[in-house]
Order: C-alpha cells, then structure tokens, then sequence
C-alpha cells in the first residue's frame, strides 16, 4: 500500500489522520447520496402509483390490453 501512495502521490505518504478523516468525509457524503436515493426511488414508486390510478380511473388500461391484442406478437 505504502508503494501506492509513493508512486501516486510523489513519494508523499498521507498520514493516517487525514486518511481517517478522508475516509470519515466519504462515509458521510455515502449516506447522503443513499438517503437521496431512496427518496427518489420511493417518489418514483409513488408516481407510478399514481399513474396507475389515474390509467385506471380513466380506462386507459383497458386500451393497452385492447392494442396489445391487435397487435401481432414480435416473436
């Protein structure tokens, strides 16, 4: 590892402070980034949802299966 940081950095080997306190900053932006991810994904669920809902209500379910029956098959 030690021959990583000399080829890399100048020969300059980081202590092991600032690694910690490096890896310590990169822990936190990860559990951003994932509760961000969640979020999303969870207000994407909830969209679809609701997309379905409205399909539903307005019957526009009833012509996807109608097309999809006229339709010939790709295979």
């Amino acid at each position: 590892m030690v021959k990583f940081f000399k080829e890399h950095n100048e020969g300059k080997v980081p202590s092991l402070k600032s690694l910690k306190a490096e890896r310590d900053q990169l822990q936190m932006q990860r559990e951003a980034q994932t509760k961000t991810y969640h979020y999303f994904r969870d207000y994407q669920k909830e969209l679809r949802t609701v997309n379905a809902n409205v399909d539903s209500i307005l019957g526009k379910e009833q012509e996807h299966i109608l097309n999809r029956e006229k339709s010939p098959s790709r295979f």
